[in-house]
């Protein structure tokens, strides 16, 4: 697959709402993996799986576990589900701090 570009954070109010990007193109299914980079070694840990272009800040709190307030380094990468599970690059880097309060989903 290709790249996912165009990373951004989606406000609402003038706070962020969501993790939105451009969609990867590819001739079998993919997925995206959303990454929070460590900003003093570099190394990436996986956040979560979508299928979606878009990651809400109120899922990253209350499914994927990421503390309100937090600040992420964020990068995601195209997963395809062919037999050989291909990835895309990463795209660049976004950095964002989530909101201190986040309303429960309901």
């Amino acid at each position: 697959p290709t790249t996912p570009t165009n990373l951004h954070v989606v406000l609402v109010n003038g706070v962020p709402n969501s993790i939105a990007w451009d969609s990867s193109v590819s001739s079998v299914r993919f997925s995206y993996v959303l990454f929070n980079t460590n900003p003093v070694t570099g190394e990436r840990s996986m956040l979560t799986t979508t299928t979606k272009t878009s990651r809400t800040v109120r899922d990253l709190v209350y499914v994927d576990c990421i503390r309100a307030g937090s600040t992420l380094h964020l990068t995601i990468q195209a997963l395809a589900q062919d037999p050989e599970h291909s990835t895309s690059g990463f795209s660049e880097q976004l950095d964002v701090t989530l909101p201190k309060t986040v309303p429960p989903r309901g």
